[in-house]
């Protein structure tokens, strides 16, 4: 995207509607001029512009965050949009001359531009199975002092589930299991700790719930993060919170939140590396796309398989407890979707071309080598991936059984 700096441009943008590009373009201007003039005469003035703009870009990103959700009325967008405009346009009036002077580099981007940046590239290269990044539990007495912290959260990018806001879609459905849910599907929680917060039932049951239910079966992969409101002290929180960070910026909690997935996916990235290189598997992917999940599927069986080779080959519980877990595998990687996207990919006719192919290679394969029970088990998953039709999984399901029960017959 092209930067303009100019008033005369940003305010031509906002007149056309591009109010979010202009935001963005102005807001990585602040951020610069903030991270290089620390010691101007100007600076605490532009920071708190800075965190006002941020703020309104939060706003923006929550009108799209309703009409996901369905509960966005063209009211509320019409006066948000009208107060975010008005906002950025005070902003702009109120910067000095000097700093529409500032020249931003090309090579180098600020410490809060960076975060932005980080979280559009985890929402762009994550397939995560949550559909929040934050559910945000504080009590409805501190809802002034709450409002700015998730809006700020969302002027970052992140995706915020806000209980007083996102629960006014579901009139006529029990609030409490729609808490619960949101729980479920937000990756973390943030407590907006405070002496209100540590008295509302419902603040403790939301982090509990989601410390027991979350946090304690994944510490790495959901996080329980205390934000300390003003005046608040320490020593008051309970003590399964005591242990868990304390933060005292949204800044500072969306770097812990970056620095984890980030490393996460950096893992991820090398592992789809490593499986590529060592499967030579290039050739396929005009077929089919390998996805995290796939590569997990593969390594789990690969393991499964080798601590499995050792056992009895006629022993027909395991060889049922293999197919079981086969089974199980198959269902907790959610294949049938995976299956159905590649389907529509490639067309259905030449993906049923391509399971009765495989499934004919497979059954010569299977029946002339000299293989176990899990092996052949591992060749209809790995098929099935690579030809991915939700025919070919219950094809082949039904082609092993046949191609096996032909094998036992001749061997008995």
């Amino acid at each position: 995207m092209q930067s303009i700096f100019d008033k005369d441009t940003l305010k031509r943008y906002i007149s056309e509607n591009r109010l979010k590009e202009s935001i963005r373009n102005l807001l990585f201007k602040l951020n610069e001029f903030i991270d290089n003039n620390k010691d101007h005469v100007d600076y605490e003035h532009i920071r708190k512009l800075s965190d006002l703009l941020i703020i309104n870009s939060g706003k923006i990103n929550g009108l799209e965050h309703d009409k996901m959700l369905g509960i966005l009325d063209r009211e509320t967008q019409k006066i948000t949009t009208a107060e975010v405009q008005h906002a950025v346009l005070f902003v702009i009036e109120q910067l000095p001359n000097h700093f529409w002077n500032h020249k931003i580099s090309d090579r180098q981007h600020s410490f809060r531009t960076q975060l932005i940046k980080s979280i559009e590239l985890l929402h762009k290269d994550t397939k995560s199975k949550f559909a929040y990044d934050i559910f945000i539990c504080f009590s409805t007495k501190d809802r002034a002092i709450a409002q700015p912290i998730w809006e700020t959260f969302r002027g970052y990018g992140l995706r915020v589930f806000v209980s007083d806001e996102d629960l006014q879609n579901t009139v006529g459905f029990n609030f409490l299991d729609e808490i619960d849910k949101a729980i479920s599907n937000s990756q973390h929680l943030v407590l907006l700790a405070s002496n209100n917060a540590l008295q509302s039932t419902f603040v403790r049951d939301e982090y509990q719930s989601f410390y027991s239910d979350c946090h304690v079966k994944s510490p790495e992969e959901r996080l329980l993060i205390v934000y300390r409101l003003k005046n608040f002290q320490i020593n008051d929180l309970p003590r399964i919170l005591k242990t868990k960070q304390i933060a005292n910026s949204t800044e500072q909690i969306i770097s812990t939140l970056i620095s984890e997935d980030l490393i996460k996916q950096n893992e991820i990235n090398r592992s789809k590396e490593v499986f590529v290189k060592k499967e030579k598997i290039n050739h396929v992917n005009s077929f089919s796309t390998m996805d995290l999940d796939e590569i997990q599927l593969y390594e789990k069986f690969s393991k499964l398989i080798e601590s499995d080779n050792s056992k009895n080959n006629s022993d027909i519980a395991d060889k049922e407890d293999a197919e079981l877990r086969t089974q199980k595998f198959l269902e907790k990687q959610n294949l049938k979707i995976t299956s159905e996207k590649s389907a529509k990919e490639i067309g259905m006719p030449l993906a049923v071309a391509l399971t009765i192919l495989g499934s004919i290679i497979i059954s010569i394969i299977y029946i002339n080598a000299d293989k176990n029970h899990e092996e052949g088990l591992f060749v209809l998953i790995f098929s099935a991936i690579f030809t991915s039709t939700t025919f070919s999984i219950i094809f082949y399901q039904i082609v092993w059984r046949i191609v096996y029960f032909i094998k036992i017959t001749n061997a008995k």
